[in-house]
């Protein structure tokens, strides 16, 4: 975490870092570079059994991938619904 002015500091540092060459022009932003930092940092913790900070995570939850009782349509029976819906649209329209 850092504050605003903190951040506004880091960003001219990047920003001048890029204008002197010591980095690339495809440099991420520094919101970008803190994301992927904590995100590798979070990957290496939940993967490595003997860190330090591995006891502190929750216990892994099995969540259903199914939040509903509700079945998908099959796709062939919507497509001869769909055909079926319109002969009997055309048929009762010929049929006035």
């Amino acid at each position: 975490m850092c504050s605003a002015a903190d951040l506004v500091r880091l960003k001219l540092f990047l920003r001048r870092g890029k204008w002197l060459g010591y980095c690339t022009n495809d440099m991420p932003a520094v919101p970008n570079l803190f994301n992927s930092s904590d995100e590798e940092f979070f990957h290496r913790v939940k993967t490595n059994s003997n860190h330090v900070l591995q006891p502190y995570l929750p216990d892994k939850t099995d969540i259903p991938y199914r939040l509903h009782n509700m079945t998908l349509i099959n796709k062939n029976s919507l497509v001869t619904l769909i055909f079926l819906s319109v002969c009997y649209i055309n048929i009762r329209i010929k049929s006035y």
